[in-house]
């Protein structure tokens, strides 16, 4: 009995984990940070290597960057939602992007 309230405990941090790492790719797909499309037509994780061939120049910057804030992001009250927060740490990380290229 304790093995299996142990395995579905583990699965359910497994599959929160997996469903977290959707967002954030999708996320970053979207911002056009990726090249190509890290997900399949359902939702599904094609990989999770990536490469700075497989980044645009923005994404060279900024993915890291997002991926850092990403990695350590915990909501223990359930009170923000990792979209909410991956869009606050992008415009952060966009403007100081911009304002290094721009040289100001």
């Amino acid at each position: 009995m304790y093995d299996i309230i142990y395995t579905s405990i583990g699965a359910a941090v497994v599959e929160d984990f997996y469903d977290e790492n959707v967002v954030f790719l999708r996320f970053c797909f979207e911002k056009e940070l990726l090249k190509k499309n890290p997900l399949d037509r359902h939702g599904r994780i094609l990989r999770m290597v990536y490469f700075n061939q497989d980044l645009t120049t923005a994404g060279k910057y900024l993915f890291p960057r997002l991926m850092q804030k990403f990695l350590v992001f915990t909501d223990h009250k359930g009170k923000t939602s990792l979209e909410t927060m991956l869009k606050r740490w992008y415009t952060a990380l966009e403007k100081e992007y911009r304002s290094q290229i721009t040289g100001g």
